[in-house]
C-alpha cells in the first residue's frame, strides 16, 4: 500500500480501513497495478495505478462479481468475461495515490487461486538506458532505473539539498514521441520548474518548459524525433524524486 504520513493515515483507515483489517492478500497479486485483499464475499481493489490508456484489465477469475462499489470517489464501472475483469473509472475521479473498489462475489472470495496482474504500458522509456546527474545516497535502490520501470513501488530520489537535477533517457534509437508522464509523489511535491530536451547533434535543444508537477502530471507536445531525452529539473524546494518518467509516441 501507499506511503502515507502518519498524520494522514488514521484518517485513511477510518475509511477504507474494511479492505484492511481482517482480510487476507488476493486474489489478484500485488504489482504495478496495486493491490487487492478479500475476506468473505468481498474484494478490496486498490488501484495505485492506472494504464496510461483505457480502462485497468485484470485476470479472470472463477467467481461471478455480482456487485462493485468505489469507495474513494466516483461510480466504476466493472465487466467481467472469461478472458478479464476489467475496470473502468473516469479519470477525474481517481484518487492520486491509491483508488479503492469493493466487488462482491458469488462465493468465498478468499478461496479464489491467486492470479498475478500482467505488466501494460506502451511508454517508449521503458526498460531503457537511463542516468541522472544525482542519487539519493548512491544507493542503487534509488537510482534513474526506477523512473523507467513502470513500477510505482519504486522511485529516483536524489540527494537533501538538492535544488537542480536531470533524469537522462537513452531510447536507443531515433523514436518518435509527443506525449509524457511524470509522476511526483503527492507527498514530494518539491518541482517548482523544469523542461525537457532532446539532444540534437552536440546541442540540448529545449521543446517543453514547466513548473509544478505532482502525481500523474501529463502533457502532450508537437511530435519530436529523438533518441535522447531529458528531464531538466531547472528548481526544487529540495531533492526531487519521482515515481515515474514516461514517454509516449504522438496520438494519430
Amino acid at each position: 500500500f501507499p506511503t502515507r504520513r502518519s498524520s494522514d493515515l488514521g484518517q485513511w483507515l477510518s475509511h477504507y480501513g474494511q479492505g484492511v483489517y481482517g482480510t487476507r492478500g488476493g486474489p489478484f497479486k500485488p504489482g504495478q497495478w496495486g493491490a487487492s485483499t478479500c475476506k468473505d464475499k468481498t474484494i478490496y481493489l486498490f488501484v495505485m495505478q492506472w494504464p496510461d490508456k483505457g480502462p485497468l484489465e485484470l485476470p479472470a477469475i472463477n467467481a461471478k462479481i455480482t456487485t462493485a462499489k468505489t469507495l474513494t470517489q466516483g461510480e466504476a464501472s466493472v465487466a467481467q468475461t472469461g478472458a478479464a475483469v476489467t475496470v473502468a473509472l473516469a479519470a477525474a475521479d481517481r484518487d492520486p495515490v491509491v483508488t479503492v473498489i469493493r466487488l462482491t462475489v458469488d462465493g468465498p472470495a478468499v478461496a479464489i487461486p491467486p492470479v498475478s496482474v500482467p505488466h501494460r504500458s506502451d511508454s517508449r522509456a521503458y526498460g531503457k538506458r537511463v542516468k541522472a546527474s544525482n542519487v539519493f545516497a548512491k544507493a542503487s535502490q534509488f537510482g534513474p532505473a526506477a523512473a523507467v520501470d513502470d513500477n510505482r513501488q519504486t522511485r529516483w530520489a536524489t540527494d537533501a539539498g538538492t535544488s537542480a537535477a536531470w533524469l537522462e533517457v537513452d531510447l536507443g534509437q531515433p523514436t518518435g514521441i509527443g506525449g509524457v508522464l511524470i509522476d511526483e509523489p503527492a507527498e514530494y511535491q518539491r518541482v517548482e520548474a523544469f523542461e525537457l530536451q532532446y539532444l540534437d547533434g552536440t546541442t540540448w535543444k529545449t521543446f517543453y518548459t514547466g513548473k509544478k508537477i505532482g502525481p500523474h502530471w501529463k502533457a502532450t507536445f508537437p511530435a519530436i524525433t529523438a533518441r535522447r531525452v531529458r528531464l531538466n529539473i531547472l528548481k526544487a524546494s529540495e531533492g526531487p524524486t519521482l515515481w515515474e518518467f514516461k514517454l509516449f509516441p504522438a496520438r494519430k
